[in-house]
């Protein structure tokens, strides 16, 4: 893209940490630390600011906040790292988009509420977070 005149000012990644399918089994750790390093290595490369577009984790798993803490503390001391989307962060309960229906998948659940509603316990990480 560069070598063609492309242009660009930041960079948009995904991070799903507890997705242990998606990974080839790793850890939640190992995907915080793998994330943080990828960060860097791009800030460094590419010479522009990274941003998480979209970030999830599972809505009622209690271990949820301590992955959430632990990656936000990793991006909060990169100056270059402009901060976390947090993926849907409104869906509970099931909630499906309507494009879903004829794919045959199932409801979203790594929202930031749980499944009766009530907000997850990463919210508060996300409204106290720098980033």
């Amino acid at each position: 893209m560069k070598q063609y005149g492309g242009k660009w000012d930041m960079i948009g990644l995904s991070h799903s940490p507890m997705m242990s399918a998606w990974n080839g089994g790793k850890s939640w750790e190992e995907m915080n630390e793998l994330a943080e390093e990828n960060i860097r290595r791009l800030i460094t490369d590419w010479k522009c600011p990274v941003m998480i577009a979209e970030m999830g984790t599972f809505n009622d798993d209690p271990l949820s906040a301590t992955v959430m803490d632990d990656f936000v503390r990793r991006v909060e001391k990169m100056d270059s790292c402009a901060g976390i989307f947090y993926w849907e962060p409104e869906v509970y309960g099931g909630w499906c988009p309507q494009e879903y229906i004829p794919l045959g998948w199932g409801s979203y659940d790594m929202g930031a509420f749980t499944r009766d509603g009530k907000p997850s316990n990463v919210l508060p990480i996300l409204l106290n977070s720098g980033k």
